[in-house]
C-alpha cells in the first residue's frame, strides 16, 4: 500500500516519461490566490478546507494527484 490516498484510475498509455492515465469522475478541491512575496501556491487554503474549515465543517480525504499551476490575469 502506498504512502498516499489515490484516485483510481486507468493507466492508457506510457510514453517515454509521460503516462497518460483516465480516471472516473472525482470532486476537485480549488483556490486561487494572489501572488505575495512568501509564494504562496494556494495549498494551505485547500488544506484547511479539507481540513474540516468549510461550510459543513466536514473532514474530506486528501488524494494524490495534488497539482498546482499558474495562471495569467
Amino acid at each position: 500500500m502506498g504512502l498516499f490516498e489515490t484516485i483510481p484510475y486507468e493507466r492508457v498509455k506510457n510514453d517515454g516519461h509521460i503516462e497518460i492515465r483516465e480516471y472516473d469522475s472525482f470532486v476537485l478541491a480549488s483556490t486561487k490566490t494572489s501572488p505575495t512575496p512568501k509564494q504562496d501556491s494556494g495549498f494551505n487554503n485547500v488544506f484547511n478546507y479539507i481540513s474540516g474549515n468549510n461550510s459543513e465543517n466536514k473532514k474530506i480525504s486528501m488524494t494524490t494527484p495534488v497539482v498546482t499551476y499558474e495562471q495569467d490575469n
